[in-house]
């Protein structure tokens, strides 16, 4: 075998995008193969994951392949495929509407989808259009009466005169999309089956309106593959406390690197607006193995306080170079105990300064009660931080921070009812990324998607439709926010 340092990445399903440096691309078309096919095929990729030859799975649903996967023949196979890449990095990659049991097609000049009546309107005027003048071939001789044709055409817009072409394979895509339209009305259980599974799933799902996004997201995709990053999160300058969630951080690798001797990296990329730490590691995977990391952490920080003793006498037990690593705790514990003094200090600050507001407010409205409740439903009263308890902690975010709107309420109670601690702190943190007017396309249409594809998946657990829980109209929000509509 050739020896390599890029990183491999299946890619299942045809889709085109620029290919970075330090990513090998290995594709597999899938469409249209028989399920002995797929057997084979999945059973590679599965063997080429286990012995860490792979480094991530995209797959992309185009409308026809997803259609495909729902069928009997497929189901099994396809239902493996997902059970295999949840053992490495992967995502799904589907054009949204699909998720919501859409198939009709989108006409671009009118800017809506067409019911399946219309669509067949359409495709019956422009064959009569064509066949008038003698650019459709029909192969089982003509097709239309004059009669037939004059009530075809009363209204139909002309035809452009040249080129050709456009027009011709306009009608290929009518056609098409007939099909699809046709193949999920009389297989609707079984597609709404296999929406159900991928919503189940633990592969990421990322979805798209427009095609030009996909590109974004598996750019962001293979940035954290060719980075070894496992976890990103994002904070807010305006988040109170971040220049201590800061110094906690740098606590926090020390730990992992020297208690633990994990390979374990932070970096971060500044913006006016905030800061994005990527933490990167070739052992840890993901938000869960992040958050054990952190509770380790916890309880090391827990036992060297009430018992430093005990601490030291575990060290000597569990090291081989037991004075190295009890120097470094000493070194931690010295460190965090001075961030837990500054985030004291700072958090009366804080108390001192809302209790002024709170007193100027009292001397000049005498609807003091009713200000004190709209600052607290503000957030102002609450530690809006990333710190809880009597220990640092990364998750818990309060979701009434100061300066989200109403949309971005809803998105957070859908979290905090349907996710957990480790969702909430990565959709809090996707939020703020949308509103940094220094983050990249790239970054906000990755934000997006992140925040789409756990609203989606939150609809599974609900048992309700998409208009339910507005999760259309949430999903609308995020795509203004992308746009630059909404702030």
């Amino acid at each position: 075998m050739k020896f390599t340092t890029k990183k491999r990445v299946a890619v299942i399903g045809g889709i085109d995008f620029p290919q970075p440096l330090g990513i090998e691309i290995h594709r597999y078309n899938i469409r249209g193969l028989q399920p002995k096919s797929w057997i084979r095929k999945f059973e590679e990729i599965d063997q080429q994951i286990k012995e860490n030859y792979l480094h991530g799975v995209i797959i992309y649903l185009a409308t026809p392949l997803f259609l495909q996967v729902s069928k009997p023949e497929y189901n099994a196979h396809w239902n493996r495929l997902l059970k295999i890449c949840e053992q490495t990095k992967s995502m799904i990659i589907i054009y949204e509407e699909n998720i919501h049991e859409n198939f009709n097609y989108y006409d671009y000049t009118e800017e809506r989808y067409l019911s399946y009546t219309e669509l067949l309107e359409r495709i019956l005027v422009i064959e009569a259009d064509l066949f008038v003048q003698g650019k459709y071939p029909f192969r089982d001789g003509p097709k239309f009466t004059d009669e037939e044709l004059h009530i075809i055409l009363g209204g139909a817009p002309p035809i452009p005169d040249e080129p050709r072409f456009g027009y011709s394979s306009l009608l290929d895509n009518l056609f098409l999309a007939q099909q699809r339209i046709e193949d999920y009305q009389n297989r609707k259980v079984e597609v709404a089956k296999s929406i159900d599974v991928i919503l189940s799933s633990k592969v990421s799902l990322k979805t798209f309106k427009e095609k030009q996004s996909i590109a974004h997201v598996i750019e962001d995709f293979l940035f954290d593959i060719i980075k070894d990053v496992f976890f990103s999160i994002y904070v807010s300058n305006e988040q109170i406390l971040h220049e201590e969630f800061s110094d906690f951080v740098k606590i926090f690798e020390k730990y992992m690197r020297n208690i633990e001797g994990a390979n374990f990296i932070v970096d971060s990329d500044s913006s006016s607006n905030g800061t994005t730490y990527y933490f990167k590691s070739k052992v840890l995977e993901g938000a869960e193995d992040f958050s054990n990391a952190i509770r380790r952490f916890d309880k090391f920080i827990e036992i060297y306080l009430e018992a430093p003793e005990e601490a030291a006498k575990l060290v000597a037990k569990e090291y081989s170079n037991s004075i190295e690593v009890f120097d470094a705790m000493q070194g931690i514990m010295k460190k965090y105990q001075r961030l837990l003094l500054d985030i004291k200090h700072q958090q009366e600050r804080i108390k001192m300064l809302m209790k002024q507001d709170f007193e100027n407010i009292a001397l000049e409205n005498t609807m003091y009660n009713e200000e004190l409740s709209l600052l607290n439903s503000k957030g102002l009263i609450k530690d809006s931080t990333y710190f809880i308890g009597g220990k640092i902690s990364f998750f818990g975010l309060d979701a009434s921070a100061e300066g989200y709107s109403k949309n971005d309420t809803e998105i957070l109670k859908i979290v905090t009812k349907y996710g957990s601690k480790e969702d909430l702190t990565l959709i809090k943190s996707s939020i703020d990324k949308l509103k940094d007017e220094g983050a990249s396309q790239t970054e906000k249409i990755s934000s997006s998607e992140k925040i789409k594809g756990f609203l989606l998946k939150a609809l599974k657990k609900t048992g309700e439709h998409a208009e339910t829980i507005g999760v259309k109209v949430l999903t609308t929000y995020l795509d203004n926010l992308v746009k630059g509509a909404l702030q």
